[in-house]
């Protein structure tokens, strides 16, 4: 298994710093240029929401990402010890005009329709959530 990982604060400048080692992981083990894109459509998306709503009243907080490629396919585990917050069970309405839909949850949607597999479990006072791509 091949994988990179890193731990930073939830902030979301902290999201430069992960897409600089999604680079660095797709440039090391040639993802192509389209699985890159996704990767970090992915990164983004989910670590604005730990950002935005994972500790609530400014508390501080951390979130790790990890990356692996197995068996062709690359798994992107992301961690946080905020609120307890299982966005598999997220459905947006997608069937609203972009005018009229509500806000939320429409990037929860576009990482499960770019993922192979996604699980969320909650460990002790963890949220994990595994995405397979």
């Amino acid at each position: 298994m091949k994988n990179f990982k890193i731990t930073l604060p939830a902030k979301k400048d902290s999201l430069a710093k992960v897409i600089s080692l999604i680079e660095e992981f797709a440039e090391k083990y040639s993802i192509p240029p389209k699985t890159l894109f996704n990767l970090q459509l992915i990164a983004e998306e989910i670590i604005v929401n730990i950002c935005s709503y994972a500790y609530p009243d400014k508390e501080k907080g951390e979130f790790s990402i990890e990356l692996s490629i197995l068996n062709g396919d690359i798994l992107i585990i992301f961690k946080d010890s905020g609120i307890e917050f299982d966005p598999t069970t997220i459905e947006a309405d997608t069937k609203q005009s972009v005018h009229n839909a509500t806000i939320g949850g429409l990037g929860i949607h576009i990482v499960k329709e770019l993922a192979k597999k996604i699980e969320y479990i909650r460990e002790g006072n963890e949220n994990i959530l595994k995405i397979l791509i």
